[in-house]
């Protein structure tokens, strides 16, 4: 399924799950086909994770993401450099071509769904 706009936030987001993920201790590993040979994909912190599972949930600003969360503004940008980071990915700020916040997001969600981190669609409950 094509991730959607975040400008489009009159339309239904599809309901979305995590794939292939185990927790460790203080982070959690996502193992998907790249780490098929035993070794983590990608390694985020809980609490990247956390924001990464608001990200995918449904379109939201940063400043909507914060209060979410019950964190400040600048906490939101600071995990999302490290979520970046984590998965091999410009931080916000570095990024080339100048996108948006919103473009950089829906390049994240497609990474995460094409390397079999998330599934959409109707029935999935988040894990």
């Amino acid at each position: 399924m094509p991730v959607r706009n975040f400008e489009q936030r009159s339309e239904a987001w599809p309901p979305v799950s995590f794939t292939n993920y185990r927790y460790d201790s203080e982070r959690v590993v996502l193992t998907g086909e790249s780490g098929s040979d035993g070794h983590p994909a990608y390694t985020l912190t809980l609490k990247e994770f956390d924001l990464l599972k608001v990200i995918c949930a449904a379109p939201a600003s940063t400043k909507e993401m914060a209060a979410r969360l019950g964190v400040s503004h600048s906490t939101v940008k600071h995990r999302l450099d490290g979520i970046y980071l984590a998965l091999g990915m410009a931080s916000r700020a570095g990024e080339g071509g100048g996108g948006d916040l919103d473009t950089k997001r829906i390049r994240l969600i497609g990474k995460l769904a094409d390397e079999g981190f998330l599934q959409y669609g109707s029935g999935v409950n988040e894990g």
